[in-house]
C-alpha cells in the first residue's frame, strides 16, 4: 500500500493491530464507515476484500484486481471468486487463519495455513516442497503464486 490509496493504506495499518489479524483467526467484515471510504467496498463483506479494485475481465464479467499487485507490479490476476480473492490477500499479509490443531495426529502439531483446503491436505500427508517468490523470495507453495 502507498498513499496514493490513503483509505486502503490506512485500513491496513488499522487491521494488523486488530485481535483477529493478529491471532490469525477469520477475517472481520468491513464495516459501512469503512466501505463509504473505498470503492466498490461492501459492508458486511469480509475486510480483506477491500483491497481488491472491482474491474470487468477479458468477457465483460465482473472480477477483482489487488491493489497490491497492482502498485508493487503493475498488473494483477483476475480474481472472478471472492474465496479465491481472500485467499489471494492472505499471502500478501501472511494470515494463516486454519489451525491444524493436531488433527495430523503429530502431538505437538501448531501449523497454520491459508485454506483448509491445505489443512487437508496436510492432514493427508500430501504436501508440497515450497519454491522462492520470483519478486520477494518468500517460501510459497507453487499453487499459490502472489
Amino acid at each position: 500500500m502507498n498513499p496514493s490509496d490513503p483509505a486502503r493504506h490506512e485500513l491496513y495499518h488499522r487491521i494488523r493491530h486488530e485481535d483477529w489479524f493478529v491471532n490469525q483467526t477469520r477475517e472481520r467484515s468491513i464495516t459501512g464507515r469503512e466501505a463509504s471510504r473505498i470503492p466498490g467496498s461492501v459492508p458486511g463483506d469480509s475486510v480483506l476484500l477491500a483491497f481488491f479494485k472491482k474491474v470487468k475481465d477479458s468477457k465483460d464479467k465482473p472480477a477483482m484486481h489487488c491493489t497490491i499487485c497492482l502498485q508493487t507490479r503493475g498488473a494483477s490476476k483476475f480474481y472472478s471468486r471472492p474465496d479465491r480473492a481472500k485467499v489471494h490477500i492472505r499471502h500478501h499479509f501472511e494470515l494463516r487463519p486454519v489451525l491444524c490443531d493436531r488433527r495430523c495426529g503429530i502431538t505437538l502439531c501448531v501449523q497454520r495455513f491459508f485454506t483448509k483446503a491445505d489443512l487437508e491436505a496436510h492432514v493427508a500427508g500430501r504436501t508440497e516442497a515450497p519454491v522462492p517468490c520470483e519478486y520477494c523470495q518468500k517460501p510459497l507453495l507453487a499453487k499459490n503464486p502472489l
